[in-house]
């Protein structure tokens, strides 16, 4: 059997590459797209391991919600 069909394919983006994304996005129409879709990774992140991530990867979640909203909140 293939090893590389054994593993797991991500239920969702890697939602640091999200975030980084956005900070990079040199298009304002693509802006508020990238900032959902990093805030969707993120909350899906929380969701799937908010328990069981260490107190360092909760608090870059955290971190990384709280950069998202103030993104939005200068974009308005």
């Amino acid at each position: 059997m293939n090893p590389a069909a054994q593993v797991p394919v991500p239920t969702h983006p890697n939602w640091r590459d999200l975030v980084e994304a956005v900070t990079l996005e040199t298009d304002g129409t693509n802006w508020s797209q990238r900032i959902k879709d990093a805030q969707d990774a993120v909350m899906d992140e929380i969701e799937d391991s908010f328990c069981t991530a260490s107190s360092a990867e909760r608090q870059a979640l955290i971190n990384a919600m709280n950069a998202l909203r103030e993104l939005i909140s200068h974009a308005d």
